[in-house]
């Protein structure tokens, strides 16, 4: 702007002369608010979907039993299926729990099994694809001698992306039959959690 004489004085812009409320989030740009303008310790509320997350939801089932009641027994040579008859969270849309089986919706899901056996001998666990008729992915190897009186535990962890709603259950092989404790002695003391099955939906 032209003045007639001397030009004023220049001052500095201030928080004081901005009116609340009068910038839009379209006037800041993308990188200009980083984690030093927020206060980390706090907590925020999202309506909508977090990406670039981990583990954001997550769906966890178990094997659940009364105090005194054991595992199930293991049979020779045998996948033997895995009850699976608690739901503990669901956070996965689409997800489900029916008669041992459980189904995902699409999407990319991180797996995490676990399931114990006593006098089993060579074991470990297997995800069966109830849709697919088939075996879809083999846990880590394990051993727990017949001899012995310790249980061992078998895990199962793998990543798996579905295009479309699909439907598992999880199976023990075990290389020794054994009645009613094969897959799990009761502790006697608290509800039996047999076997866990933890999934994360991550894309």
């Amino acid at each position: 702007m032209a003045y007639i004489g001397r030009t004023p004085t220049g001052s500095i812009l201030t928080g004081a002369d901005i009116a609340d409320g009068s910038i839009s989030t379209a006037k800041i740009a993308d990188d200009a608010v980083g984690n030093t303008k927020l206060n980390l310790a706090s907590d925020y509320a999202f309506t909508g979907t977090i990406t670039g997350t981990a583990y954001t939801k997550l769906f966890h089932i178990q094997h659940q039993e009364a105090s005194s009641a054991n595992g199930g027994a293991s049979s020779s040579d045998t996948f033997n299926d895995t009850v699976l008859n608690a739901t503990i969270i669901n956070e996965i849309t689409g997800a489900s729990l029916s008669s041992n089986n459980f189904t995902l919706p699409a999407g990319t899901f991180v797996i995490y099994a676990q399931r114990r056996s006593f006098k089993a001998n060579r074991n470990f666990l297997a995800l069966y694809s109830v849709t697919n008729s088939g075996l879809a992915k083999i846990g880590q190897s394990n051993y727990g001698g017949n001899g012995g009186q310790t249980e061992t535990t078998a895990t199962l962890y793998e990543k798996i992306t579905l295009g479309a709603s699909h439907t598992y259950k999880l199976q023990h092989y075990t290389e020794t039959a054994r009645s009613n404790d094969g897959l799990g002695v009761a502790s006697n003391k608290t509800t039996n959690a047999h076997a866990d099955v933890l999934i994360w939906q991550v894309a």
